[in-house]
């Protein structure tokens, strides 16, 4: 399972854990609460947060530009 997705399906547990007053016995239960929650706002476990798609971003242009200066370099084909 994805990293990203599990750290913010265990926070949003944890605050509504806590907004439900702490009870003990049902973490399972606010995990599915939180998945579902994260789900429905539409932040699945594909989603990713502002500085991940930065860094991705950031990857993707490297890979680009690689791309263009190789494929300028080569013959047209023929």
């Amino acid at each position: 399972m994805d990293e990203a997705w599990q750290q913010r399906v265990r926070e949003r547990a944890y605050a509504i854990w806590q907004r439900q007053g702490n009870p003990d016995g049902a973490a399972e239960q606010f995990w599915l609460m939180a998945e579902e929650e994260l789900l429905a706002e539409g932040q699945g476990p594909s989603h990713q947060l502002p500085e991940e798609q930065s860094d991705q971003a950031q990857d993707e242009a490297k890979i680009d530009n690689a791309i263009n200066v190789s494929l300028s370099a080569s013959d047209p084909p023929v």
